[in-house]
């Protein structure tokens, strides 16, 4: 299910009064170096890539960039990098866990440590990546396994409207398994409406 990714942005959202997102596909010549740093950083411990070298960091996501069914993105606030998006279908990983649909899509989020404090700046990109994901009309459910320890997260998918399905023991960390529908999306989004 991997989406026609050019080097023009394949998604844009303007929030008001906040600015513009922008999702670019990867590009490992220029976006190895800015993963690299953030990966490094002691708030990035459950992305698992602490003390690795930028060479291991361009490997790493060389070697996910041909996998099928996984596709990467580099997220921009107004033009500057800010999020990391990877999504992956969960049959290659989670189908002993649950029952996996063709129109699951799997995602992994990184975002970059923050240069000054702008109100509710983590929940927009959660916002436009969710929204992303679903401009894509096959898919129908998002599939998560964050850290059982990474609580942030933890509460994001809570307010996306995630539904915690299982923990389990993935080889690398215990996770939770999450599931949020497009419905559950949108309701969570009118939820906060109120």
């Amino acid at each position: 299910m991997k989406p026609v990714l050019q080097s023009k942005a394949c998604f844009s959202k303007n929030i008001e009064g906040l600015g513009s997102f922008e999702l670019f596909p990867l590009d490992l010549d220029e976006h190895v170096p800015v993963i690299h740093n953030w990966v490094n950083q002691k708030y990035a411990e459950y992305w698992q890539m602490l003390d690795t070298t930028t060479k291991q960091v361009y490997e790493a996501y060389e070697y996910l960039l041909a996998q099928k069914d996984y596709y990467i993105c580099m997220g921009y606030f107004e033009g500057e990098p800010c999020f990391l998006l990877e999504c992956y279908h969960p049959k290659h990983v989670l189908s002993k866990f649950y029952n996996v649909e063709d129109s699951d899509c799997g995602m992994h989020i990184l975002v970059a440590p923050p240069d000054k404090k702008i109100k509710s700046f983590t929940w927009n990109i959660f916002q436009t990546i969710m929204e992303f994901l679903f401009s894509d009309h096959r898919i129908q459910r998002v599939v998560v396994e964050p850290d059982v320890r990474n609580e942030k997260v933890h509460k994001l998918n809570r307010k996306a409207g995630f539904t915690r399905y299982k923990k389990i023991q993935l080889l690398e960390k215990e996770a939770y398994l999450e599931f949020c529908t497009r419905e559950q999306f949108k309701n969570a989004l009118q939820n906060q409406i109120i």
